[in-house]
């Protein structure tokens, strides 16, 4: 089983709600046309609502559940058309040279957990691309403050209600490798059924934290210029505090 296969239960009412960076894409789709390549894809969140406005587009993970997750929906909501999704790593893609965008949504980037994992995936994103082709990565801008307290307490994240009268609560927990700069991060769902019963799922992965001039030198070592550094999904200048830390990239031509 992959690490995130038993994610992908939770993962529609964890995240399905989340649309702040759909905004985003939808522009720079408006910029680029399609074909679009979303790497790291999940269960459709981003990928299926992009379909449904006209955009052709294809959604990899390496999670196989959450990619039958995924096209279950997309046959469901009659999409099939405009969407694909496919069990891939982005480290090892066949080159294909066809898309004009391709993004890495929502801290997905950081699940590569060494550098040379992260220039296997960029270089592999490159291929994909076709000259000129766009590259978005979308990640959280490392907090140092926050980074520093994860000293492994396990802290409720949210709860929320079943559609057969039970609830799910979230438990996280969080340890450092600061010289790694490796957060160590431990998903916990506790099912509660209505007659009080619980059952726990235990996920836990590495996520790697990285600063703004280490990402934009992965990219420049792997054929892209970047265009442009931002804090929000409104555009807004990079500065220290940003929240987000999102990386628009071109490939050479």
């Amino acid at each position: 089983m992959n690490e995130f296969d038993l994610f992908a239960q939770f993962y529609d009412a964890d995240y399905a709600e989340y649309e702040e960076d759909l905004s985003l894409y939808q522009g720079f789709i408006g910029l680029t046309g399609g074909p679009v390549l979303e790497l790291a894809c999940g269960t459709g969140r981003l990928t299926l609502p992009l379909a449904r406005q006209g955009v052709d587009i294809v959604g990899i993970d390496i999670s196989p559940a959450m990619i039958r997750l995924a096209q279950e929906k997309a046959i469901k909501a009659k999409l099939t058309d405009h969407v694909q999704f496919q069990v891939a790593d982005m480290r090892h893609l066949q080159p294909n040279g066809h898309f004009a965008l391709a993004f890495v949504p929502f801290n997905s980037f950081m699940h590569l957990t060494s550098q040379a994992d992260q220039l296997a995936a960029l270089a592999s994103i490159n291929q994909q691309l076709r000259p000129g082709g766009l590259l978005i990565i979308d990640q959280s801008n490392p907090d140092v403050p926050f980074l520093l307290e994860a000293d492994g307490r396990l802290l409720l994240e949210k709860q929320w209600p079943t559609p057969e009268g039970g609830s799910v609560l979230k438990y996280v927990s969080r340890t450092l490798r600061l010289a790694e700069q490796i957060q160590d991060v431990t998903f916990i769902y506790e099912e509660i059924s209505p007659g009080g019963e619980s059952k726990r799922s235990v996920m836990s992965f590495a996520a790697r934290f990285f600063f703004a001039p280490e990402g934009q030198l992965l990219l420049e070592k792997n054929n892209f210029v970047v265009q442009a550094i931002y804090s929000s999904y409104e555009l807004e200048p990079y500065t220290d505090d940003s929240e987000r830390l999102i990386f628009v990239a071109r490939k050479r031509a």
